[in-house]
């Protein structure tokens, strides 16, 4: 009697999983595809850039330069960007120093400092500035999350 109890739970078990419930019968695949810009990805010399859609490096046409982060040549590089060797670059550099607590280092400064009076260091653009952005507090010097 007790194989047969056991035989007749294995056949209940194969029939349940063999029969597709309504839960199986509506999965549903997505297929996402992304439409590239034709990056172009080419190691360039100096001088050189290869923009979106080319398959060559080409110093920048007379009187532009190249933008990096949008892959074309313009005539005039965006605000807080100079032109420097045909390519947009920050006008004030970053400064990676790593700071005491309550100093900063602001773009284009080579030492840390402490914000003048009145004023709270913004990571996000690397500045000094009077107060913080909405949605942020002056802590320590620091514009942080509130």
């Amino acid at each position: 009697m007790k194989l047969f109890t056991v035989f007749t739970s294995v056949v209940v078990a194969v029939a349940c999983l063999l029969q597709p419930s309504d839960a199986q019968t509506t999965i549903h695949l997505r297929v996402h595809t992304v439409k590239t810009s034709n990056t172009c990805y080419l190691q360039c010399d100096s001088g050189k850039y290869c923009p979106n859609g080319a398959s060559s490096c080409q110093a920048p046409p007379s009187g532009q330069c190249f933008n990096p982060a949008q892959g074309v040549f313009q005539t005039k590089c965006d605000a807080g960007f100079k032109c420097d060797n045909g390519k947009c670059v920050a006008e004030l550099p970053i400064c990676y120093l790593k700071c005491d607590s309550g100093k900063y280092c602001p773009r284009g400064a080579s030492s840390c400092q402490a914000p003048p009076a009145g004023q709270c260091f913004n990571p996000a653009q690397s500045v000094f500035q009077n107060g913080c952005d909405a949605g942020f507090k002056c802590d320590n010097g620091n514009c942080v999350h509130s």
